[in-house]
């Protein structure tokens, strides 16, 4: 487990908790999460990729005791919530996170959103457009 505050990074950019840190101590072995541009996120394929994932670090690290999946992304940004259909896909992943930190770093949302695109094509790039305040970083985790 990494957290991304001030402790690890030097800078507050991210928050936790004591209760947090205690529970998922630093260096507590995670499986983590990334979510690349054009993945699917149909609720199919994100419980077998869970599940391939287990399978394979259960497999190939079983030494490790593995606490959780991690995962750090501007997909899990909880004001983002609003803007998605109870039906979206994103809203389905993020959901299955326990969110522990974010933060209203928008960067990562505007590389994620614009990479590839020329026009602003999407809701969620028209509301990037016109406000940012729904787009951030998010720490997650699904304890295992």
């Amino acid at each position: 487990m990494i957290y991304l505050d001030e402790e690890t990074l030097g800078e507050a950019y991210m928050q936790f908790s004591q209760a947090q840190k205690i529970k998922l101590p630093a260096g507590t072995p995670v499986i983590n999460c990334h979510v690349q541009q054009g993945t699917d996120l149909c609720k199919r394929s994100v419980e077998a990729s869970f599940s391939e994932a287990l399978t394979f670090f259960h497999q190939y690290y079983s030494s490790l005791d593995f606490k959780a999946f991690l995962c750090y992304s501007g997909l899990l940004y909880p004001p983002m919530m609003k803007l998605l259909k109870e039906n979206s896909n994103i809203k389905y992943f993020a959901e299955k996170f326990t969110i522990i930190s974010s933060c209203s770093d928008s960067v990562q949302a505007e590389q994620y959103l614009f990479s590839g695109y020329s026009k602003h094509t999407t809701s969620l790039q028209k509301t990037w457009s016109q406000d940012k305040t729904y787009f951030g970083y998010a720490c997650g985790i699904i304890e295992i």
